[in-house]
């Protein structure tokens, strides 16, 4: 989810990490692009989480796919949950932008 939004913004996900404690999407910057505020990236997942945007999981090519409501779909290997709802407790607890790397920090609240 977070990877969607910050992609429509004009950064591109490259990579992401959701191990507790260490959780974090990673962009490159392919279109000079500004780096979200804290604020305004917690809201928008947390209207994602509101609508409970459905999750499906399909297979392309071979490939698995997880797609989220209509925000679009990741190539991913991982668990998922049903429904952005079930993300109720994220957090997005530090942005760091550095030589047009940005990376999104987050935690799932209990």
């Amino acid at each position: 989810m977070i990877g969607h939004l910050v992609e429509r913004i004009g950064w591109q996900a490259v990579k992401a990490h959701h191990w507790r404690g260490e959780s974090r999407v990673v962009f490159r910057n392919p279109k000079n692009a500004l780096p979200p505020f804290l604020d305004d990236l917690s809201n928008r997942c947390a209207e994602q989480i509101q609508l409970a945007q459905p999750i499906s999981i399909s297979f392309q090519e071979g490939r698995r796919q997880v797609a989220i409501g209509g925000l679009g779909q990741y190539a991913c290997g991982g668990t998922h949950v049903e429904n952005t709802s079930e993300l109720n407790g994220l957090k997005i607890v530090r942005i760091k932008n550095k030589k047009d790397e940005l990376s999104v920090h987050y935690e799932m609240m209990d």
